[in-house]
């Protein structure tokens, strides 16, 4: 490092350890380099300033208040002038270029000169060296040295003369006023502020004076702590306090004082954040405020025996120390002599005393002294202000002082005290009488009792405090300690007071030292404990006499038992004593308990470990949360005992890495406001915890901890909070979190704990190869399936043909169209098993066939298959209600597997089947209630009778000879099911549509159904201010449950809800459907519906919490056991996935749990994954739910779902674009109508005819759809998602039909669309076979399939046909098309509507003759004309931005849109021959004049002169001499002067080129590109630009291809337009610095995202081309045409400036023709002198020029 005490030393910001130790001080003389600086008009200039103040800002860097002296450049110094030397402008040293933001409260820093290149001079020794300055400005710097020598004035005072530092002005017996000489004030100036290494005028070495200032200072500190009188204070230059402070500042040390070795004391602190901002502000102050003077300057005095460390508290202990000194003195007066008294007994009468005189009541005080005193204030010789009372006599002995200032910045409360001790404990007290009303309670005595008597403030904390806030502990232990504190104080009882202080000394330290509350809790004195009626001694005896019992009756004792409080009765059926515990659950389960208490509350760590002992403890969910928080945080705390154990690696991830820290993120979050309950749990056992009393305090912060530390883990940082407080971020997140805990302990009720239990539960669960957990099959017994049972012949009274679809009627009635082909398949045993209790089998026989559910046919009828019976089986399902022996009732299911292995499914209505998430699109606002109506059908399956053709195929392996049941007892018969059975797979299907349709008769609103296939009404999903003007009602109904909802605002009712509520009941009650009364409710807040709870009280939809607690107590009971089972991981994680569907993103909680369920190999180490996602999924139990009544984001926003990529995509409006979509989707979802059709598209394509119904507003029952092309599918799955894909028509049979018939039911009419192949049919092709062709011959597959459809679906169903085709094909095609449909062809073109010619011919089943008003039609020879005209729309509307077309000024008409095909040869015919056909016809008449060779070129010639006359195009031109050419070979070369004059018309004619970029303008649009976070597009433009890349190359340039290496890059084009060619690869290669640094930072970026085979450029040129746009519409730069071949003509014509070589441009541009080339470099080179730039452009482009500070090196 260079030696700083050098002159002209350079100094650059980048030099840390020279920049820091720069120290400049006032009368220097600073460089600084304007090139390296904020100063822009002179790069490369140094320029000289005189230093006059120096500052220091917060973060460490200076600020130096400067005059101009001069510069090399002369044409800045008027400039520099001005900012210096008239607007009084600052030199900021910044710390990093270019400089940071400052923090707030900093000044404004805007005008500032920013240096970061500075070299430091002396005065004498630049003006020797210095070649700029001129001799007048050198005198400048002499006189300003000469000045700086003077020895400056003292600062003038308000009072008298300056003084020496030496002796203290003398006393004047008349001060006056502060502020006033001779009474007038006397304006003062501010000093200057000192600063760490400026010297003092007159002194220009002030380290030479240090000695001589410490004595000033000694001599003033002996002054000021000497006999106590009181001396005027003169402000002299060894005052070292800002003036600040007499602007109320808080201004605690002087930073210049400490920097310089000068202490004012030991424990005085470095530079305060008020004392920086003072200094920053002086010069805004000194310009805005005004100082009238007479204001005493306040001097630091020795505190070498404090503690305080801030100047503020000096102060006030000085005050202190005063006011002591002034009352003893006053009292030594009048001291009286006590005697017989204790030094506590007087200290109490001195306090009541001073309460007394607080509260403005003294004894001896009468009404004549009570008068309002005056007050006058005078300053102590140390400095401190007081006031007193002007009164004497009497009232001199009240006489108070204390400190004060004129400008008194202080709070309000401490202002009251200091002004009048003792007066805020009289505003408390009186507060609180007011509060409690106490006058009108009791009768209170004289006004001197006031403070000390009166109300306790116990009283009120108990009454108005303990109540309002029961959960925060923490707070109402301490207010309750200082409660009492007070009204001791107030009593007098000053010793009672300092012994409760002193022990809850004693106990804090404790609590320190033990790291609980365990011990310290019996410390204290005033603790706070639970309020009883019993007196303490009468408890304690009870609870001895409580243990006494159970000891004699062989029980252990405790002193907690799960469900009840600690040492008190419980609280409703949830907190039971022993003995009710002991009769309802077991003795030897109570005695588990009290043993597993008794164990943790000895030694809590050793039990930690075993997971089983705190499950025992979760039976509510509030108590789960605080046992399961306290486990968390007791398992942290024993990190070294624990470390190696199971639990401590289930709850934390010690292998984690860690991340690096940032600001402003959320995540992960902190323990803030939750260290209190920390603590909390850390000083209390588990019983503790487990208690009511805590949980009902501390359950919501508990469970606030734990979802906190859940969503750590999804950041990867599964360890306990992190102490710390919170950021705003952090602030709203847990906001979040502790309303969603909120909202579910509102919910709920205890769930008894056995481990046993939840160990059946869970083992006994089956899952099926899908992995879903089924319920397990019950032994029928009468007693237990009668309750479920209908009424006797009530069974099968509604005939279900009554309610069913078309479709649905043919296959009920057609029973054997529904058996299987026999093919060979696997099949179940045919025989079911009947799972009936021993003996019950008559019984249960005869109950079903006597309540119509069941009747016996003749064994001979049943179905067989493949030569065997098929016979089902029975068993039960438990049904959620019990009976009185606590027996389930049992539903009776039929295993009809036999019959449903042999049987097609009737699917039809299962898609209808609503699910209870399409409740969570409702959007409740503030003050919005939700209603819920339910009703539940009562035994519906067994009310709808089967035809009774099916009997025979659902047959029961219950076979009985007929004598047994009074039948013909030669003949054996089978139990077979009259009903609609359950457990038959198409008993779903018809009970849904049968529901469905009965509630429609009823006229019930379709559209606002609630349906699986189909949209949501739309208020629910559309715009919000329209669903508020909507009625907000819904309804669906699943299987035999119907709901409905509406959502209530502040004053609507729910007259709606109950109307849809009525007209359901009515409808059942019209059908003979029985709807139970026990399931009925009506409006109410609160329900269960399909596993969900729905609150209209809180807005929520989500799981109930019974479940959550199940499937927590369930988790934590598989978390305990010692080895992981896959079954038992996958039936938890199955219950975990229903809670997770109301909260989706909590799905990513479960990551390795799939991977553990699908592996078949063993890892230790995914185990362990998987119990800490289990863990974290319990934590998070608080968030898997949805608030409806959450606010809608400002924002959208899009995630990327990449493997790789990390973008987040957000977006706060909607486009135009978007706009109009949304209106377009709006309206279309209003006026959509569903129609019972089947639309079966053969030859699919996009989806062009499933389009047609989008447009007309029609949604078909069905959608089909079939093409071979993969890409075609993918596009139409996507925007159809509910369609069903194929692929060959040729696979369409009979079967497939009727299945779709079983699917889609209530269907009337099928729609079948055929655009079936035109490329054997095209006029286009050359050689075609027509409809004998590979691929046009599929047409022959329309009919078969229009034969099958009609052979499946018979007569019930209309099939219709749309086919379409080219009109350019043979008409003899065309004949035999329409023979084979018998239908007569449309012809149709869109040229009609818009300018593009496609004719089409059309064959349609329906007719539209005089159907379509302003459509004419005209027979011809093979088709019907159609004729639809319409004005074409604007070309802006569907042309790209930069393309224009003219001809839609003259209604030209675009010929057809063809497909390009990529061939290896020309085809036989091209297809551009018929625009030479064209060209020729137009010059036919001139070449029949001609009558030889030698005349064929002047005859040509004038035929290309006429043309260009009469303004025709070039195109025709050049297609006319081509065609001669081609049709007739032997011409060429004979008409030279011809061909001459069309290339003088293409030179006239000159394309339009793109105009040429420029390097300035690259630079900026490249810079400002990356600095919004695209550094692709920016890089590619400085890469087409000095790669002189056409669009395409560019576009397709991979990062695999690029090379940098050495300060350049190297580019490897793989296919150029000149390399095919020359069969041939290039390369280009340039070096420019910023191109360089951009590709490489672009090469990381992709390796990092492993895309290095990929182009740069991911998405199409289109998006290039409007990025581009976009980015010139932002520089105001769209008025010059430039375009993406603008980077190739850029770049060329910079290179040909920069070096003045044409080769070098040639060869880099790889252009094969000089010629070309010359041309591209003149026409650039001449457009260059014609650009000229906006305001607005020529700012935008200075203002984003990179390297303005500096150059790339």
């Amino acid at each position: 490092m260079a030696d700083l005490d050098e002159d002209g030393v350079e100094v650059d910001v980048t030099q840390l350890q020279a920049w820091s130790a720069l120290s400049p001080a006032r009368g220097q003389i600073l460089e600084v380099a304007l090139g390296q600086s904020n100063f822009h008009e002179a790069p490369a200039v140094w320029a000289a300033f005189v230093i006059v103040r120096v500052s220091t800002l917060l973060d460490g860097s200076l600020v130096l208040e400067c005059r101009f002296l001069g510069s090399e450049d002369t044409s800045v110094d008027g400039r520099l002038d001005t900012d210096f030397n008239t607007e009084g402008n600052s030199i900021h040293l910044c710390l990093s270029r270019p400089c940071l933001d400052i923090s707030e409260g900093e000044p404004d820093l805007g005008d500032f000169l920013h240096a970061t290149r500075v070299r430091l001079w002396s005065a004498s020794r630049f003006v020797e060296v210095c070649p700029y300055l001129s001799d007048a400005q050198k005198k400048n710097v002499n006189k300003f040295l000469k000045s700086s020598t003077e020895k400056p004035k003292a600062p003038r005072t308000p009072r008298a003369k300056a003084a020496t530092a030496k002796t203290a002005p003398k006393e004047k017996k008349d001060r006056g006023k502060p502020g006033e000489t001779g009474g007038k004030a006397a304006p003062r100036r501010k000093p200057a502020l000192r600063t760490p290494k400026e010297t003092e005028p007159g002194d220009p070495d002030i380290r030479a004076s240090k000695e001589e200032l410490r004595q000033k200072l000694k001599a003033l500190r002996v002054r000021l702590q000497g006999d106590g009188k009181e001396e005027d204070q003169e402000y002299s230059p060894g005052t070292l306090v800002d003036e600040e402070q007499k602007d109320g500042l808080d201004v605690e040390s002087s930073d210049s004082v400490q920097a310089d070795g000068l202490t004012t004391g030991a424990n005085l602190d470095p530079l305060p954040p008020e004392l920086a901002k003072a200094v920053a502000r002086k010069d805004k102050l000194r310009r805005s405020r005004r100082h009238t003077g007479g204001e005493d300057a306040l001097a630091l005095v020795d505190t070498k025996d404090t503690t305080s460390k801030s100047l503020s508290g000096q102060l006030v202990q000085k005050a202190l120390e005063v006011t002591r000194q002034r009352k003893a003195k006053s009292s030594s007066k009048k001291k009286k002599k006590v005697s017989g008294k204790t030094d506590m007994e007087r200290l109490s009468n001195v306090l009541v005393k001073a309460l007394q005189k607080a509260s403005g009541v003294t004894p001896k005080e009468t009404e004549a002294t009570k008068k309002k005193k005056k007050r006058k204030r005078r300053m102590l010789r140390d400095g401190t202000i007081v006031t007193s009372s002007a009164s004497s006599g009497a009232s001199s002995g009240a006489e108070t002082e204390e400190p004060s200032s004129d400008e008194d910045l202080q709070a309000p409360l401490r202002k009251k005290s200091r002004d009048r001790p003792g007066s805020v404990l009289q505003l408390l007290v009186a507060h609180i009488r007011d509060q409690l009303d106490q006058s009108a309670l009791t009768e209170t005595g004289q006004a001197s009792a006031v403070v000390t008597g009166g109300v306790k403030v116990m009283t009120y904390f108990n009454i108005h405090v303990k109540g309002a806030y029961p959960q925060h502990l923490r707070e109402l232990r301490e207010m309750f300690h200082l409660a009492s504190c007070i009204d001791a104080i107030r009593s007098g009882d000053v010793a009672r007071c300092a012994d409760g202080l002193a022990a809850r000394f004693i106990a804090l330290h404790q609590s320190l030292v033990d790291g609980n509350w365990g011990t310290a809790r019996h410390l204290e004195l005033h603790a706070m404990e639970d309020v009883t009626a019993a007196s303490p001694s009468a408890i304690l005896a009870t609870r001895r006499h409580a243990k006494l019992v159970s000891k004699m009756q062989g029980y252990p004792s405790s002193s907690w038992v799960p469900g009840a409080g600690r040492g008190r009765g419980g609280k409703g059926k949830n907190e039971w004593s022993y003995e009710e515990q002991r009769e309802a659950r077991g003795e030897a389960q109570v005695a588990e308990e009290a043993s597993l208490v008794k164990a943790v509350e000895i030694a809590p760590q050793a039990h930690l470990a075993d997971l089983g002992q705190i499950l025992r403890l979760c039976d509510t969910l509030r108590r789960t949360g605080c046992v399961l928080a306290w486990g968390l945080i007791h398992v942290s705390c024993f990190t070294n005992e624990l470390q190696n154990s199971g639990i401590y690696r289930l709850m934390f991830a010690s292998s984690v890495r860690q991340r690096a820290g940032r600001k402003r993120l959320a995540l992960p979050l902190r323990e803030g406001e939750l260290a209190g309950t920390v603590n909390t749990l850390k000083a209390v056992s588990l019983c503790e915890a487990a208690e009511d009393s805590f949980c009902t305090l501390h359950a919501e912060a508990c469970w606030t901890y734990l979802a906190c530390f859940a969503c750590n883990s999804l950041v990867d940082v599964q360890r306990p909070l992190d102490s710390g407080g919170w950021i705003k971020a952090e602030e709203r997140a847990c906001a979040a979190v502790r309303l969603m805990t909120r909202r579910l302990l509102s919910h709920g009720r205890q769930e008894p704990v056995s481990s046993e239990g939840i160990e059946k539960d869970v083992k006994l669960a089956r899952v099926n190869y899908l992995g879903e957990e089924v319920g397990s099959c019950h032994k029928l017994t009468l007693r237990q399936i009668e309750p479920a049972l209908p009424p006797k012949e009530h069974g099968g009274c509604i005939d279900l043909m009554d309610f069913v679809s078309p479709v649905t009627g043919n296959f009920l009635r057609n029973p054997e169209h529904c058996i299987l082909e026999d093919r060979g398949q696997q099949l179940p045993k045919l025989q079911g098993k009947i799972h009936v209790a021993e003996g019950e089998l008559p019984a249960i026989t005869s109950a079903l066939i006597s309540c119509g559910v069941c009747d016996w046919i003749p064994f001979d009828d049943v179905l067989t298959y493949r030569g065997e019976p098929v016979l089902n089986g029975l068993f039960g399902v438990p049904k959620t209600s019990c009976l009185s022996s606590g027996e389930p009732i049992l539903r009776v299911i039929m295993n009809l597997v036999p019959s449903n292995s042999v049987m097609l499914q009737l699917e039809g209505a299962v898609k209808n089947l609503p699910s209870i998430t399409a409740w969570m699109s409702l959007v409740a606002d503030e003050g919005e209630t939700i209603r819920i109506w339910q009703s539940d059908m009562t035994n519906a399956f067994y009310l709808f009778a089967l035809p009774p053709q099916w009997r025979r195929c659902l047959a029961f392996n219950i076979v009985v000879n007929g004598k047994q049941i009074d039948r013909d007892p030669a003949r054996k018969y089978a139990l077979s099911c009259c009903v609609l059975p359950m457990g038959w797979l198409s008993s779903v299907s018809v009970m849904q549509e049968v529901s469905e349709r009965i509630l429609l008769r009823s006229m019930l609103p379709a559209g606002e159904q609630v349906v699986r296939n189909r949209p949501l009404p739309l208020w629910m999903v559309g715009l919000l201010k329209e669903a508020r003007e909507h009625r907000r009602i819904w309804w669906h109904v699943y299987l035999d449950n119907y709901a409905g909802g509406q959502v209530l605002g502040v004053s609507e009712t729910s007259a709606a809800g109950d109307q849809l509520h009525q007209l359901a009941e009515k409808a059942w009650r019209e059908a003979q459907v029985v709807s139970s009364e026990k399931k009925r409710k009506r409006a109410v807040e609160e329900a269960e519906e399909l596993g969900a709870l729905v609150s209209g009280a809180t807005n929520t939809i989500g799981a109930s919490p019974e479940r959550i607690l199940k499937v927590i107590q369930a988790t934590l009971w598989i978390l305990s056991q010692k080895h992981l089972s896959k079954k038992h991981v996958q039936v938890v994680a199955g219950r975990w996935v229903h809670i997770l569907q109301f909260r989706r993103p909590g799905m990513a909680f479960l990551d390795s749990t799939w991977q553990f369920i699908s592996s078949k190999t063993f890892s230790s180490r995914l185990v362990e994954q998987v119990k800490r996602e289990l863990w974290s999924l319990v934590c998070a139990s608080p968030l898997l739910h949805t608030d409806l009544g959450a606010t809608v984001s400002n924002f959208v926003t899009a995630s990327d779902a990449s493997g790789f990529g990390g973008a987040v995509g957000i977006s706060k409006q909607l486009t135009s674009v978007g706009s109009d979509y949304v209106a377009a989707m709006t309206s279309s979802v209003r006026s959509v109508v569903s129609i019972p059709v089947l639309v079966i598209s053969l030859f699919n394509g996009v989806g062009g005819c499933f389009r047609c119904y989008d447009i007309l507003g029609l949604a078909p029952l069905g959608l089909i759809s079939f093409d071979i092309h993969g890409p075609a599918n993918r596009v139409s799955s996507r925007r159809w998602p509910h369609s069903l894909q194929y692929h060959d028509v040729r696979e369409i049979d009979e079967t497939m039909v009727r299945g779709w018939l079983l699917k889609f039911v209530g269907i009337t009419e099928i729609h079948v669309w055929a655009g079936f192949p035109c490329t054997d049919l095209t006029a286009l092709k050359s050689g075609r076979e027509g409809l004998a062709g590979s691929q046009s011959k599929l047409f022959y597959e329309v009919p078969r399939v229009l034969e099958v459809l009609r052979s499946a679906a018979g007569e019930l169903i209309e099939i219709k046909l749309v086919g379409e085709n080219v009109a350019y094909m043979a008409k003899s095609e065309c004949v035999e098309i329409s023979e084979t449909l018998g239908i007569w062809p449309y012809h149709l073109n869109c040229s009609d509507a818009v300018p593009l010619n496609r004719p089409r011919l059309c064959w349609c089943s329906e007719s539209f003759e005089g159907v379509l008003d302003g459509v004419l039609f005209e027979r011809e020879d093979f088709w019907t004309k159609v004729t639809a005209e319409n004005p074409y729309p604007d070309p802006a509307t569907w042309i790209e931005p930069e393309v224009v077309w003219t001809g839609a000024e003259s209604g030209d008409v675009l010929p057809t849109c063809l497909r390009a095909i990529i061939r290896s040869r020309p085809p036989p015919r091209p297809a551009g021959l018929s625009r030479y056909y064209d060209a020729m016809r137009k010059l036919l008449p001139t070449l029949e004049k001609v009558k030889g060779p030698p005349q064929l070129d002047d005859a040509v010639s004038d035929w290309v002169e006429k043309q260009w006359r009469e303004g025709q195009t070039i195109h025709v031109v050049s297609d006319a001499l081509c065609g001669l050419h081609h049709f007739e070979p032997y011409t060429k070369k004979l008409i030279p002067s011809a061909w001459k004059l069309f290339r003088t018309w293409r030179k006239l004619e000159a394309p339009n080129r793109a105009p040429p970029l420029t390097k300035y303008i690259i630079y900026s649009l490249a810079h400002y590109a990356m600095m919004h976070n695209d550094l692709v597009f920016g890089t590619l433009l400085l890469m087409g630009f000095f790669g002189l890349l056409r669009t395409g190359e560019l576009l397709l340039a991979k990062p695999c291809n690029i090379l940098v290496a050495k300060e350049r890059v190297i580019l490897s084009l793989e296919s150029t337009k000149s390399g095919k060619r020359n069969a041939a690869s290039e390369t280009v290669s340039f070096d420019d610095p910023f191109a360089v640094i951009a590709i490489d930072q672009l090469l990381q970026l992709r390796e990092h995202q492993r895309l290095q085979h990929v182009p740069c450029w991911l998405h199409s040129a289109q998006n290039f081309r409007n990025k581009f746009s976009v980015y010139l519409k932002k520089f105001d730069l769209q008025g010059h045409c430039f375009r993406p071949y603008s980077l190739r003509r850029g770049g060329a014509t910079h290179l040909f400036q920069t070096t003045g070589s044409m080769e070098l441009a040639l060869l880099k541009g790889r252009w094969g023709s000089a010629q070309v080339a010359k041309i591209y470099l003149q026409d650039g080179l001449s457009f260059l002198s014609m650009l000229t730039f906006s305001p607005r452009a020529r700012e935008k482009l200075q203002e984003w020029r990179p390297f303005q500070h500096y150059s790339v090196k």
